[in-house]
């Protein structure tokens, strides 16, 4: 019966028009600001048109780890993930030196073209 209910509450909800909504425009302000004041550390990716933050850019890299088997060439990442291939290789640098106790020591971060 509270669960009809609630679902109930929940659909009128999100039938209902928001009043107050962000353009993009004001969005894209309220995250320059933020930057600006040091809020929050983003990294703009190749084409400009996105912004990751550092823990986000850590679970694409993650997320790529794991859609190709845990092992992937840092080359071939850079294209995925859209961001500046420097900035990838000081992300693994800080993932590995973070990680680095629960990383078996036979397993190294390799870079291609080395």
């Amino acid at each position: 019966e509270e669960i009809e209910r609630l679902r109930e509450e929940f659909r009128v909800l999100q039938e209902e028009t928001t009043v107050h909504r962000l353009s993009e425009t004001n969005c894209v302000e309220l995250i320059l600001r933020l930057i600006e004041k040091k809020k929050i550390q983003v990294v703009f990716t190749v084409d400009g048109k996105q912004y990751l933050t550092f823990e986000q850019l850590e679970l694409e890299i993650q997320d790529e780890l794991m859609a190709h088997g845990g092992r992937i060439n840092i080359l071939d990442l850079q294209p995925l993930i859209n961001v500046e291939l420097s900035v990838i290789e000081d992300k693994i640098k800080d993932m590995i030196k973070q990680y680095s106790k629960d990383i078996p020591k036979h397993i190294q971060s390799i870079r291609g073209g080395d």
